[in-house]
């Protein structure tokens, strides 16, 4: 039984897209491993403020996994570790996906994901998209 759950959540993970948007006038695309960067605070992309949806979104289990690469207990980690010595903070996190695009459209230099079927407004830009 157990086996078919994880089976079952790994389809659902393959199943589900997520887009990287940005509200910047900035017209560049990023890589994975430059938007992992940005989102483990090691690299600055032309100063992009990235966002993040709440742990418990299906959304962030599928950027962590196809992007980031790592589980989320592995993050939050990395990042207690981060603000226990001053180093960084993490993105600042939204309860959903309308939010964060809410967010994004009001804030320029800002990046954030939402999922791959979400329809997103004329202003922000697709910077990468995992199918």
């Amino acid at each position: 039984m157990l086996l078919m759950t994880l089976m079952l959540a790994g389809f659902s993970l393959h199943a589900q897209g997520i887009k990287l948007i940005s509200n910047s006038d900035n017209q560049q695309t990023l890589t994975r491993d430059q938007v992992r960067q940005i989102y483990m605070g090691a690299m600055s992309a032309d100063k992009l403020t990235p966002l993040a949806l709440t742990p418990t979104h299906n959304a962030r289990v599928v950027f962590n996994i196809r992007i980031i690469g790592l589980t989320e207990s592995r993050i939050q980690a990395y990042w207690a570790q981060m603000r226990f010595t001053g180093r960084s903070k993490p993105p600042l996190e939204f309860s959903s996906p309308e939010a964060l695009v809410e967010h994004l459209m009001n804030t320029p230099g800002t990046i954030g994901y939402v999922p791959a079927d979400m329809s997103i407004p004329a202003n922000l830009k697709v910077i990468l998209q995992v199918q």
